[in-house]
Order: C-alpha cells, then sequence, then structure tokens
C-alpha cells in the first residue's frame, strides 16, 4: 500500500483537499498515513493562491476511527517499544502542526470519529460536524488514556464545568452527535450534505460554501445524548479529585429521576469494561491538561501513554477489543483502590 493509494492532495479553487481513502480499515491512521499527512499539509503551504485546507474521508462511514494501536501492541510485545515510541511522537507532532498552523484547517467529520480522528479534527479551525457524526475517545477499554491533544480540548470545552465535562467524556468514551459538538464547541459548524457542500467549494470558494450549509442541530431534529441533558449531575459526579473520588460519588448517587437513573446506569455500565489504572491515570492527566497549554499536554500524554504501553493490560486491552472481540479483559490490578495514583502525577509536567 502506497500513501497514494490512501491519502489524496489536490487544489480545487483556492481549497487543498486532503483526502483519506482506506475505507475497510475506517481510515485507521498507521505510520505511513501520519507521515504522508505531514506531507500533505506541506504541499501547498508555501502557495498563496491556496487559503485552507480541508481534510475529509472518502467514505461517508468514517472520517477516521482511530489510530494502529494493534501494530503498536506488536511492537510491544516483541519488545520493540522504541517503535511505538515514534508512532506517537510523530502523530502528536501532526497534532500540534495543525493547531499552529499557518492557514486554516478545516475536517468534514462525516461518520465515526474516534482516537486519532479526533487528534486531525479538533485541533483545526473549522470543525465540521454533519448528522452522521459519531465522536469519541474510547481509550479506557484497551488499556490506555485518551491523547492525540484531546486531554486537552476536552477540559477546554464550552460546558458549565469543562473539566468535568472532559473527565467525563474521557473516562466514559461517551459518544458523542452532533448536536453535543455544536453545544459544547467542539464543531464550529454543522453541514446536513456534505456532497453539495463540496460542490460549492468547487464553485463558489470555501467561506461561501461554509455560510450557504451550515445549519442549527434543531433544524435536523438531532437527538441530543444525557452529555448534554445530564450536565449537572456530570459536573458534580465527575469533578472529583481523582478516580477514586469520582467512583465513591457514582456508588454513592440516588435518584427518583427515571431518566437520570437509566442514563447513569449506561455510564457504569460503559466504565465496567475499562482499566482501572487507565481511569486513574486519565483523570491526573485530565486535570493537569485544563492548567496547562496543548504542547504540555501532549508531552504528558505521551509520558503517561508510554508507561501504560509498557504494562501488561495495554496488551489485554487491545486483544480483547480489537483482537479476538470478547470484550472481556483480564485487567490486573482489577480495582482503582490498588492503582497508585503518585505514580501517575508524578510523570506530569
Amino acid at each position: 500500500m502506497s500513501t497514494a493509494d490512501v491519502i489524496t492532495t489536490r487544489a480545487e479553487g483556492n481549497t487543498a483537499i486532503v483526502e483519506m481513502d482506506r475505507p475497510r480499515a475506517l481510515n485507521a491512521l498507521d505510520h505511513t498515513m501520519i507521515l504522508a499527512l505531514h506531507e500533505a499539509f506541506s504541499q501547498y503551504e508555501s502557495d498563496d493562491s491556496v487559503g485552507q485546507y480541508i481534510i475529509c474521508s472518502s467514505s461517508p462511514r468514517a472520517f477516521c476511527a482511530g489510530g494502529d494501536v494493534r501494530w503498536v501492541r506488536e511492537q510491544d510485545l516483541a519488545n520493540n517499544h522504541a517503535a511505538g515510541d515514534r508512532y506517537f511522537a510523530d502523530e502528536y507532532d501532526l497534532n500540534y502542526r495543525l493547531a499552529n498552523f499557518s492557514k486554516p484547517v478545516a475536517a468534514v467529520m462525516e461518520g465515526y470519529v474516534m482516537g486519532g480522528g479526533m487528534g486531525i479534527s479538533m485541533h483545526g479551525s473549522h470543525r465540521i460536524a454533519t448528522p452522521t457524526t459519531v465522536a469519541a475517545m474510547p481509550e479506557m477499554n484497551i488499556g490506555f488514556v485518551p491523547d492525540v491533544g484531546i486531554s486537552h480540548v476536552l477540559t477546554h470545552m464550552k460546558a458549565k464545568n469543562p473539566v468535568a465535562m472532559g473527565v467525563f467524556a474521557g473516562t466514559t468514551g461517551w459518544r458523542m452527535n452532533a448536536a453535543d459538538m455544536m453545544e459544547t464547541g467542539l464543531a464550529t459548524n454543522l453541514i446536513a450534505q456534505p456532497e453539495a457542500f463540496f460542490e460549492d467549494v468547487r464553485n463558489q470558494g470555501f467561506l461561501e460554501a461554509l455560510d450557504a450549509h451550515s445549519v442549527s442541530p434543531e433544524s435536523l431534529d438531532l437527538e441530543h445524548s444525557g452529555m448534554i441533558t445530564y450536565a449537572d449531575w456530570i459536573s458534580d459526579v465527575f469533578s472529583g479529585d481523582s478516580w477514586q473520588e469520582i467512583e465513591r460519588r457514582l456508588g454513592r448517587f440516588t435518584t427518583s429521576d427515571a431518566d437520570l437513573d437509566d442514563f447513569v446506569k449506561h455510564v457504569k455500565y460503559q466504565l465496567e469494561s475499562c482499566n482501572p489504572t487507565s481511569l486513574v491515570a486519565c483523570v491526573e492527566m485530565f486535570r493537569r491538561a485544563a492548567e496547562v497549554d496543548l504542547r504540555t499536554a501532549l508531552d504528558n500524554e505521551l509520558a503517561v501513554g508510554s508507561a501504560l504501553r509498557r504494562e501488561p493490560n495495554f496488551a489485554e486491552g487491545v486483544r480483547a477489543v480489537l483482537i479476538d472481540k470478547d470484550r472481556t479483559p483480564k485487567f490486573r490490578p482489577d480495582n482503582a483502590a490498588e492503582v497508585d495514583v503518585e505514580k501517575w502525577r508524578a510523570l506530569l509536567k
């Protein structure tokens, strides 16, 4: 597989289009694709006739469903940790580059936007959701942590309590729809018909097309998830200063509200298959990310992720979710009370 087979870059009018075309893998980012994306964003960077970039997928099913953690796991099990270290360092450099790019960068997020897909969409100037957008960071289930700068992004959302909301989204791997993303500022625009939008980009220009096609979530009658509906409950519970404290608040919670009770039960279900060590490390990392800049947050993610990859839980989590797909990981320790919080705090800048 050559990079030309999976990533194409072309100029359409004054807009550079970077299109990922690996639909069978849901555009999962392997190391070659990450380096190719670096090259793609260099191609027109010094070309004054190109005013902005759009990154998108050739398939409406997925913008990008994550990174190639199966390959990283194989390298780690072969005691080649350096390969995974290079993979993540190059990926995080791409995330930081997009956040500080010299030209506007838009992402059209059709379908699944998960893991590494969030990293190549959330740092741009225009984050365009569609009715099919489903965004999440589900790393807790594979013995890892939300990365690609998302610890910083999620703790700076537009919310009553952005840190608690970010910790909630990061630890539960909550699946956000377009309405959630618009209301929290994770998305800057919502378009109903991506194909028509791209046609007008070609014919009229990017800003004109974006203005013509942007709509409100209400106009599409999109269903809200509990992330917005139960923001007050999330703020109360997930503002704990450690995962252990959040877990205690979850255990003590009671309500006579049937809808809220159903939501809380679903949250607890989501957490059942999470790696306790990842949950502890995630809370520490997110709370620090709220206080530092993006580069420092990325460095902290690299430090925490590198340490987690060198523990058996990462290989076990990837096995259970992506290889055997039995969804029954055997994490050790199997409860947060036995996790050393200070070990993870000590890694953070």
